[in-house]
């Protein structure tokens, strides 16, 4: 399992979390009596396809849009809230970007930015 830390613009609001590639996918643990869930490759794969789609529109920069209830217009959370992903258990929400985030930075796969209270994700 490795230990990792959501990239919430507040530090104090900060979250730890463990995380462990399986066969089925990324398994995600909160540490706090919360369920672990797995989500699918298929699923991590096309969530990073589609920030890569959007950063490419906008000079590799994407707003990741965590809020699960109204993720800004053109984020990748507004995307996966329109997906119906089914994961293990339950659906994907803009607000698991919290820890996809993180992964995708520990994989190499971005680099976190702020621009006010937004997080940005820069796909490297």
């Amino acid at each position: 399992m490795v230990n990792e830390t959501t990239w919430h613009r507040d530090p104090a609001e900060q979250t730890t979390f463990t995380w462990n590639a399986t066969n089925e996918g990324i398994e995600i643990n909160h540490n706090n009596g919360n369920p672990s869930y797995t989500i699918p490759w298929n699923i991590f794969h096309a969530v990073y396809v589609q920030a890569k789609i959007i950063g490419n529109n906008n000079g590799g920069q994407v707003v990741a849009g965590l809020s699960q209830n109204a993720p800004p217009a053109g984020s990748v959370g507004e995307w996966v809230n329109t997906q119906n992903f089914n994961i293990n258990p339950g659906t994907l929400t803009s607000r698991h970007l919290s820890f996809l985030g993180p992964i995708y930075g520990r994989m190499g796969f971005i680099q976190r930015n702020l621009h006010g209270n937004t997080i940005i994700w820069h796909i490297v």
